[in-house]
């Protein structure tokens, strides 16, 4: 048995619980000393019954020292169980406690534990009342002062401990503080967030802060910065900024000129609901608030609006700093892009659900379009510049459009848009999504050098394609293609139309071509195959694969080298594609 080489008895050993991998250094020496090695209990996963682990722990104390990190998601886990593991990992790293799935939303089990842990260390006179009122998160005990090289404090449960550890010690080393109020009583969110607040006056190097469905006022913030003021990033995800009369002339914002990053992820509740403070409002006290921010995200919050536009362009002004600027509520007028062409601002991704192609239109003849790599857009109706436009943007990876909800692409003219043209003039392009269009190969570019696309994945959706020349094209310039969806209808139908991929390894092959009754599929490597249109139960219209030749009025020849996966699928109503 010492003859296993290390490696294999470490990768067997990370499979078993703690008692069972104790019992395995009973064996020989060798293995004694590999599971006393730091490395094998440096991390510890802890799930729903937290008991017995942590009785290992407490029998094997020379082992607990070794752990660097503890990661609870456990029931029933009380202040009184949590101020216990300093003494079982005193030389603990990085802390993360969560509620179990099962035990979010149970009553408060504080008391029955109460009952029960007779063994646990007293709490002092009048803590017990308390500890049934306010749900135990202003406690505090000197026994985390061991845990003084704490780094990472992340947490997700009823009563957010958190605010206890930092009220009970001093952590110089703790750098990230990561917090979910979801399953908080709202009546006591206020509580919990003003004693987190007070507690982090003892975490004087806290560089990076995450609060996700917390009540936040302008006073709290200035707290927070005041008591944590090396904090550089701030991510705030659906924070409700709820009354504190702190918006007022009597609020002076203090500048903070540590903070570099600052993201929001937003909801209805941020501001809709809130009379103290309004997206424009909170976007004044962003310039003011933080002059030296080189990342600032809003997002989810309202369509982008040129009421906006004088904010906006006073962040730029005032946030020197700025190079990644992605916030939702922005109108892209030419003033705004003007303003972000003076500063190191790079926008990389643009998003639209309008049909009004202005702000992209701004977009295109600014400097911005050099940066932009991404476009999420809806398809126009109407004879629109809209390729154009495209053509302007010079460092593309991803296009994806959609059709508008509200428009009647039958009475409007498509969109038309030429292939290979297309293609070439976006050489960077490795996702393209094309909808609601019609696509069609220009011939005067044809007869120019051919073009190699860097495409990964191409897909066609409710298309007309205007000849067997575009998958022709598609076939021959889309070399390195790996994923293909196509739904379309052909303008010139023909007996035979074909899908040539006869050079290409696929991973996923979508395929509906509106008129053909029968598909033939030719595999490198496997019998031909053929798929026929007809009707089945409740009339219902699939392709079903038939044993034999058949023949078919109309046929789709398709010819692969490989492909993980085919699909024939028919459109849930196969004869209104648009």
């Amino acid at each position: 048995m010492e003859r296993l080489p290390r490696e294999t008895f470490l990768q067997i050993a990370s499979f078993l619980d703690f008692e069972t991998r104790f019992q395995f250094a009973c064996a020989c020496k060798s293995w004694h000393d590999i599971v006393s090695n730091y490395n094998l209990y440096e991390t510890v996963y802890i799930d729903k019954d937290h008991q017995a682990p942590i009785s290992f722990f407490q029998k094997h104390k020379e082992l607990g020292k070794t752990v660097r990190s503890l990661q609870v998601n456990g029931i029933g886990i009380t202040f009184s169980h949590i101020k216990q593991w300093p003494h079982h990992f005193p030389n603990l790293l990085n802390f993360s406690l969560a509620t179990a799935e099962v035990d979010v939303f149970s009553s408060d089990y504080e008391e029955e534990e109460e009952e029960e842990g007779e063994e646990e260390e007293e709490e002092e006179e009048g803590d017990e009342e308390f500890y049934e009122r306010e749900g135990c998160f202003n406690q505090t005990s000197d026994v985390f002062q061991s845990w003084r090289r704490l780094e990472s404090l992340s947490e997700f449960t009823k009563y957010v401990y958190t605010g206890s550890i930092l009220s009970s010690g001093y952590f110089p080393n703790l750098t990230t503080i990561d917090l979910n109020f979801n399953v908080v009583p709202e009546e006591s969110s206020d509580s919990v967030m003003d004693h987190l607040l007070i507690g982090l006056k003892n975490a004087p190097g806290l560089k990076y802060f995450k609060l996700i469905v917390a009540k936040l006022t302008l006073k709290k913030l200035d707290l927070l910065h005041h008591n944590a003021p090396s904090i550089e990033a701030l991510i705030l995800e659906d924070i409700a900024l709820g009354e504190d009369g702190s918006t007022g002339d009597e609020f002076i914002t203090k500048a903070v000129s540590q903070l570099k990053r600052l993201e929001m992820q937003g909801s209805r509740y941020s501001f809709y609901e809130n009379e103290d403070i309004s997206i424009t409002d909170w976007l004044s006290y962003i310039a003011q608030k933080y002059p030296q921010i080189e990342v600032l995200k809003m997002n989810q919050f309202t369509p982008a609006s040129i009421e906006y536009e004088s904010n906006i362009i006073e962040i730029v002004q005032h946030c020197k700093q700025l190079k990644t600027f992605n916030v939702d509520v922005c109108h892209l007028s030419t003033n705004v892009l003007q303003a972000f062409d003076q500063t190191a601002i790079q926008l990389e991704k643009y998003s639209s659900q309008s049909q009004d192609l202005t702000e992209l239109r701004n977009l295109s003849v600014s400097k911005q379009r050099h940066s932009v790599y991404r476009l999420d857009l809806v398809i126009p109706v109407g004879n629109t510049d809209l390729v154009e436009i495209l053509g302007q943007f010079t460092g593309l990876t991803t296009i994806n459009t959609y059709p508008s909800t509200d428009i009647d692409y039958a009475v409007g003219k498509l969109l038309q848009v030429p292939i290979n043209t297309f293609l070439k003039q976006h050489k960077k392009l490795e996702f393209l999504s094309l909808s609601s269009c019609v696509i069609y190969v220009d011939q005067e570019q044809q007869k120019i050098e051919g073009i190699r696309s860097v495409l990964d994945t191409l897909e066609m959706e409710k298309v007309t394609v205007q000849s067997q020349s575009v998958f022709d094209f598609i076939s021959n310039a889309c070399t390195v293609v790996k994923v293909v969806i196509l739904t379309a209808r052909l303008k010139e139908l023909r007996t035979t139309t074909k899908l040539n991929f006869d050079k290409h390894s696929l991973v996923y092959l979508k395929v509906y071509i509106e008129g053909h009754d029968l598909i033939e599929l030719n595999q490198h490597g496997k019998k031909k195959e053929w798929y026929q249109l007809q009707k089945e139960e409740e009339k219902r219209i699939k392709y079903v694969q038939k044993q034999q030749e058949i023949k078919g009025t109309h046929t789709l020849a398709i010819e692969v080298n490989h492909a993980e996966r085919i699909v024939f699928n028919l459109p849930r109503n196969p004869f209104v594609l648009f």
